[in-house]
């Protein structure tokens, strides 16, 4: 691993998960201020140098889609620890109780949760939050990541970072959690099409490729 890799990492560690485009970005920034030539692979090519290193020491830069709009984001992740560790970078033992209580309640309810239910939850902790508590607390898991937050719709679902580094965590955990078998990832909040759960970017993306198609025919 070459100093431009290790720029980037740095680059994840700090901030946790970016875009695709970001990392795309930050990637040629790196790379021309090093003065190095871009890899023929681009991004892709890229990471796989820095992953086979990273998995040395359990940790990578994993990739998810958004289940708002389908948008690819990277996560800096570790592969090797539980959930609960992972969570103990951030938080305390009452927050992670809390955020476990959440998660639940999220996946059980096809994806996503009203905001006064999960501050209902709250109450559920062994160590009691208080109302203000409870909402500092989701506005942080929300910046974090780990949730997301439809203001629109006051509803919660899971984070890109839950969806990439508690990947083996929901899927060993809740029966709920499908695989869309539209691009082989989990799928949490989706549309049930054909008896099969699917993420609502993946059926729109397919249905635009068989519009096209259909349209040349």
């Amino acid at each position: 691993m070459e100093d431009c890799h290790r720029v980037f990492v740095q680059m994840m560690m700090a901030k946790q998960f970016v875009t695709e485009e970001e990392a795309s970005q930050a990637m040629d920034n790196i790379l021309q201020k090093l003065s190095v030539r871009p890899p023929s692979g681009g991004l892709t090519e890229f990471l796989n140098v820095i992953n086979s290193n990273l998995r040395t020491v359990s940790m990578e830069i994993g990739k998810g889609a958004s289940e708002d709009d389908g948008t690819i984001y990277y996560a800096f992740v570790n592969t090797h620890v539980d959930e609960h560790a992972k969570l103990a970078r951030d938080y305390d033992v009452k927050l992670i109780d809390y955020f476990n209580k959440v998660l639940q309640l999220i996946v059980k309810n096809e994806g996503c949760s009203s905001s006064i239910d999960l501050l209902n939850e709250a109450k559920k902790v062994e160590t009691k939050l208080t109302k203000t508590d409870a909402n500092s607390a989701l506005d942080q898991f929300v910046a974090d990541g780990w949730l997301s937050h439809d203001k629109d719709a006051g509803e919660y679902g899971i984070g890109i970072r839950g969806l990439i580094e508690l990947k083996p965590y929901l899927r060993a955990t809740f029966d709920e959690i499908e695989v869309c078998d539209l691009c082989q990832d989990i799928v949490v909040r989706g549309e049930w099409q054909h008896h099969k759960k699917r993420h609502k970017h993946c059926i729109e993306r397919r249905t635009r490729v068989m519009s096209r198609r259909q349209a040349q025919d």
